[in-house]
């Protein structure tokens, strides 16, 4: 089965078996973007933070960004986020969502041997996205 998903500048294909013909784990296509992303959370210890990460990629049921707070993060972490979408010198806009943490990868996008100190976050969005516009101050 295959599935073909058009937005404004992307077309994004989907098959829903592999070619190995095992099934596909995701219902829904995955979108690269680079968006910021504001997360709210607790460590382990109960501690409130705030971290500002960069979405990579984009679902309908979840996400993956990048972060610099690795002992921050652990798998079934509740998180509350703000995605940050472009937008332009008139009008600002954010989506809010609940998520829970699904996966934690080492990454290493340096193309170097250096070992990157950045960390993937695998989310699963537990709410649906609510948009929010922003003011702008002008003047």
């Amino acid at each position: 089965m295959l599935y073909v998903l058009v937005l404004p500048g992307v077309v994004e294909i989907k098959l829903k078996e592999k070619m190995n013909n095992k099934p596909e784990r995701r219902n829904f296509a995955r979108f690269p973007v680079e968006f910021a992303l504001e997360v709210f959370a607790e460590d382990v210890a109960g501690n409130k933070y705030k971290d500002r990460a960069v979405l990579k990629n984009i679902s309908g049921e979840g996400a993956m960004f990048m972060s610099k707070l690795a002992g921050k993060y652990f798998p079934g972490q509740l998180l509350e986020t703000k995605i940050y979408l472009p937008g332009t010198d008139d009008v600002k806009a954010l989506m809010r969502a609940k998520a829970t943490v699904i996966r934690i990868d080492a990454s290493n996008n340096s193309g170097s041997d250096e070992k990157s100190e950045e960390i993937g976050i695998a989310i699963r969005f537990d709410t649906p996205m609510h948009f929010e516009r922003l003011d702008i101050k002008t003047g």
